[in-house]
């Protein structure tokens, strides 16, 4: 978004494609401090307000960019929205130039039962609460590699949710601030620890972490498996067009 502004302000036409229904990426179901006080949906919707203001931006949503091709061919599939009149249509754009901003998917973890109901990523966990809000579960576990994880888990929280232990896979590299909160609401955390097995056959009934070095172990009960490997990049049709990564 702050791209596009950039190059609307200079008089450029642009078009910007986004694949949810509304901007705002993973700022929107964020409640953390962006910056001086600023929450990082407050910063998503202060930038939509921005962008919709702007006659020389057009903003599709609900479109998924799936091909970039010779000489910026941009290709989309946009799904229609109510008083569209269409459903489905597919969208090409020939565009001087393209910028980037591909977003990012958690990766999973693997681990014995980790398809059972009740076993979802961080990002999945806070989107549910703090766009829809629902709680998506009364006990939870985190098994977490990454500081999205450690910000889920304040956020739920503070939202209700219990937490008796937080397994993160790093030894070191947590964010200070965030650990401090987390020690401020009496949540165990345990560095160099993972998820190893989910229990329950229809749905989580308890989880089994271990050391990484697979010497200890301990089973905590809870109906919700919060487990995330870490963040990568969404680079496939940029990839596919021999872009390079910097």
């Amino acid at each position: 978004m702050k791209a596009a502004l950039s190059a609307a302000e200079k008089g450029l036409r642009v078009i910007l494609m986004e694949v949810r229904p509304w901007l705002g990426g993973n700022f929107d179901y964020r409640s953390a401090d962006y910056l001086n006080g600023q929450t990082f949906h407050e910063r998503a919707e202060q930038l939509a307000g921005e962008v919709a203001t702007k006659e020389n931006i057009r903003v599709f949503t609900h479109t998924a960019n799936v091909g970039v091709y010779n000489n910026n061919l941009v290709t989309g599939f946009m799904v229609g929205k109510d008083g569209d009149a269409f459903d489905e249509r597919y969208v090409e754009i020939r565009a001087t130039s393209v910028v980037v901003a591909t977003g990012c998917i958690e990766r999973p973890l693997l681990f014995d039962n980790n398809e059972r109901p009740g076993v979802m990523q961080a990002g999945t966990a806070l989107r549910m609460a703090n766009t829809y809000g629902l709680l998506p579960g009364k006990t939870a576990v985190f098994s977490i590699g990454h500081d999205l994880g450690l910000e889920a888990a304040i956020a739920l929280s503070d939202l209700g949710m219990a937490i008796p232990v937080i397994a993160d896979i790093r030894e070191d590299g947590q964010d200070p601030a965030l650990l401090k909160k987390i020690l401020d609401r009496k949540i165990t955390i345990l560095k160099g620890w993972v998820a190893s097995e989910a229990h329950g056959r229809k749905q989580v009934k308890k989880v089994t972490i271990k050391s990484v070095d697979g010497t200890v172990e301990k089973d905590f009960d809870c109906d919700l498996l919060v487990a995330s490997a870490g963040f990568t990049p969404l680079t496939g049709p940029l990839v596919v067009n021999q872009a390079k990564l910097k």
